[in-house]
């Protein structure tokens, strides 16, 4: 299965690796855990993107690194940040940042690049939907630009499947290989044997890959419902953010509600939405309230009623709409 997963990884993302490279766990977290692990040597205080999921700031927390947020900006982490925390690694989400939806700039990734170059730092590069990209030419992984043996790559297929399908995988570099091989970690391999060959032999036909092109149309077909549902049903007092890739964007509201408020409201309509605010690293009082809609397993249909249903809950309906 790793020479499949090295060879798709070159043709969708230009990820250069030989399949012995590729170390296969149970789901990102997983993952991350072995690979912070083997940084445990290396690195005291790892940067990060200010706002990340909930696993990863917990793993921050059990490694207990010195953990730095950067501020994002509007084409990914602000880098003089980065240059005046004097850390020896930084974990990003470049394709699409999750939960802010921007991506990382090719001026950025040079210029990470060589920060990691120059401090002989890593680079942990979690390819989060970077699949999914809808507008705009395709970024390559940052991975594909190193030659510095500087990015751990990690990336899972439980976007493009299922997250029942517990499968991930870690692209290590020659140093960090090593150091795997020696078992100075507590690595087990968890991923289902039978998980494993299914995912093999759905490679090896080229399912996978058909699937994947099915999948990036469906998606963009609920994205585009999503964003014509959005300009139809709010007022101009609603900004979209993050929406050029992913299965979820951001709605930031301004008015006089506050995030729990906005995410209460609604709950009582049926609607399921998430704070924005939930995965900061630090808080920012002066932001607006910021919420993450999902639509990756909603129907167009669906997605048109959640929007209405919001609008209702929210009591933000447009004049065209009432």
């Amino acid at each position: 299965m790793r020479a499949e997963i090295a060879a798709y990884l070159h043709h969708m993302r230009g990820v250069r690796c030989q399949p012995e490279q590729i170390v296969v766990g149970a789901g990102t977290y997983h993952s991350l855990d072995l690979l912070f692990q083997l940084l445990r040597e290396d690195v005291v205080c790892m940067a990060s993107e200010e706002a990340v999921n909930d696993g990863v700031k917990a793993l921050f927390g059990q490694f207990r690194f010195d953990c730095r947020p950067l501020r994002l900006e509007s084409d990914g982490i602000c880098l003089e940040e980065l240059q005046a925390t004097g850390a020896q690694a930084v974990y990003v989400t470049p394709s699409h940042q999750f939960p802010y939806g921007m991506t990382l700039s090719a001026g950025k990734r040079l210029k990470l690049l060589q920060w990691a170059k120059e401090r002989r730092a890593y680079i942990v590069e979690n390819d989060y939907d970077g699949e999914f990209r809808y507008s705009g030419r395709p970024i390559p992984s940052l991975q594909s630009l190193d030659d510095d043996g500087r990015v751990i790559y990690v990336g899972t297929f439980s976007r493009a499947l299922t997250p029942a399908f517990r499968l991930s995988y870690l692209v290590l570099p020659p140093a960090l290989l090593a150091r795997f091989r020696s078992r100075r970690h507590s690595y087990d391999q968890l991923a289902s044997p039978i998980f494993q060959m299914t995912q093999q032999l759905f490679m090896q036909s080229g399912d996978f890959g058909r699937h994947m092109r099915k999948m990036r149309s469906v998606y963009h077909k609920k994205r585009d419902a999503l964003l014509y549902a959005v300009r139809d049903t709010f007022p101009a007092g609603v900004e979209m953010i993050g929406a050029d890739s992913g299965l979820h964007l951001l709605l930031r509201v301004r008015g006089e509600k506050d995030e729990a408020e906005l995410v209460r409201a609604a709950a009582r309509e049926g609607v399921g939405i998430y704070p924005a605010s939930a995965y900061r690293l630090r808080s920012e009082a002066d932001e607006a309230p910021t919420v993450l809609l999902g639509f990756g397993g909603l129907s167009e249909a669906d997605i048109r009623e959640g929007v209405r249903l919001l609008a209702r809950a929210w009591k933000m309906e447009s004049s065209l709409n009432k």
